[in-house]
């Protein structure tokens, strides 16, 4: 037991996890660089990592030193061929990242109208990618609400922020005569497709199912243990917790967003799943601790010698 929760300190907080988990993330991804295309996405990939190993380090959401999350997230990254080939709609978790640090950034600040411009503006250009994606603003506004950083100049700032990209579309759209470009959106963020999820292949609902059961377990875990974090974290990672559950209902009811939306999970799951590895260091945890070594391992495995013959 002391030799487990001495291993289980080494991994998820020394320094050797970073290089090895980048080494082994870039084997996986080896399967499928065979493009430009697939190069820039695995720059995409690495930016989000690196903005996850910033966003903990300015907002010091795990206590103690560590890179774990970033590792998990480009772990996932590898393991999910779905994800190689590059998709514009990879770019929407970037643009979430950086309305996360804009938000996180406004917390209990009276002139955050930079904050509140940047946080809607780059919700709103996802939209353009994913119209419904528009109705994370709700989300993100509560947090402002939450974080005590809504005021009425923020608030008009942060709608600014939503119509400046739509006012660019419509320009351009004007300008080239195709005004379908600007009424389109509109079109699909007030309607609902049919629910289809018999799309999806085995090694997506696996991914799903595994992401989405460490980030339930974690979510859990860090409520019954908030109270260790200063308020500041605790509402943060609150936070965190309700946008995962949001995105869990938003997959539900629009399937055909998955690819985004599992991105959004993994990062969140990532973070919540090494808060829980990093800082705690109880039976429960060690258990934890080496479930995920064990799914991660065979998740791969899965991934490198078994995958394709499951597509449905």
């Amino acid at each position: 037991m002391i030799f487990a929760k001495r291993f289980q300190r080494e991994l998820t907080t020394g320094r050797l996890t970073l290089p090895v988990s980048v080494l082994l993330s870039l084997l996986l991804w080896s399967r499928n660089l065979n493009s430009t295309e697939a190069f820039i996405n695995l720059m995409v990939f690495a930016l989000i990592g690196y903005l996850l190993i910033e966003i903990n380090t300015i907002f010091t959401l795990i206590r103690n030193r560590t890179t774990l999350h970033a590792c998990l997230f480009w772990l996932i990254s590898g393991i999910c061929i779905f994800l190689h080939p590059f998709r514009l709609v990879h770019l929407i978790p970037l643009a979430f990242m950086i309305a996360l640090f804009q938000l996180f950034g406004s917390y209990e600040q009276e002139e955050c109208k930079s904050n509140a411009f940047n946080t809607f503006f780059c919700l709103s250009l996802t939209s353009l990618l994913a119209p419904h994606f528009i109705y994370f603003c709700v989300v993100f506004l509560v947090g402002m609400i939450t974080f005590r950083s809504i005021s009425f100049q923020t608030f008009l700032t942060g709608l600014i922020g939503i119509i400046l990209p739509y006012w660019f579309l419509f320009g351009y759209a004007f300008l080239t005569d195709e005004m379908g470009l600007f009424y389109q959106p509109f079109h699909e963020m007030t309607s609902l497709p049919p629910i289809n999820y018999q799309v999806f292949s085995v090694s997506q609902w696996i991914a799903m199912g595994i992401v989405a059961a460490y980030g339930a377990i974690s979510s859990v875990y860090y409520l019954t243990v908030s109270n260790q974090d200063k308020t500041k974290v605790r509402i943060l990672l609150s936070f965190l917790i309700f946008l995962e559950v949001f995105i869990l209902a938003f997959f539900l009811v629009l399937p055909q967003y998955f690819i985004p939306l599992f991105i959004l999970q993994s990062f969140i799951t990532s973070l919540l799943t090494s808060h829980l590895l990093v800082l705690s260091r109880t039976r429960f945890s060690l258990i934890i601790f080496i479930s995920v070594l064990v799914v991660w391992t065979l998740w791969a495995l899965f991934s490198v010698f078994f995958e394709s013959t499951f597509v449905v």
